[in-house]
């Protein structure tokens, strides 16, 4: 039920933007701007997540610069306080 309700619900709000902003006179530049929203709003809802995951996921970093998952970090600040060259993530292929 979620993988079809969620999806929708997504694209609801978006197939509006563009329907409403097609209408008119000047539809064609009504249209661009319409879907230029549409773009910028997608990338910042990508970028927003994406940032907060790669800030509150930082783990500290071993000697090698591996991330020590093992153990708790210390430094749990917000970051202006959490040193940033002495925390990291690890990225796995996968």
């Amino acid at each position: 039920l979620t993988l079809v309700v969620l999806p929708i619900l997504g694209a609801v709000p978006d197939s509006m933007i563009i329907l409403f902003s097609g209408m008119g006179d000047d539809a064609q530049e009504k249209l661009n701007v319409g879907v230029g929203a549409l773009a910028g709003s997608t990338v910042m809802l990508l970028t927003i997540p994406w940032f907060l995951v790669i800030l509150f996921g930082r783990v500290d970093l071993d000697e090698n610069g591996r991330g020590s998952y093992k153990s708790k970090n210390k430094n749990v600040n917000f970051p202006g306080l959490y040193p940033l060259m002495s925390t990291g993530i690890n990225v796995t292929g996968g």
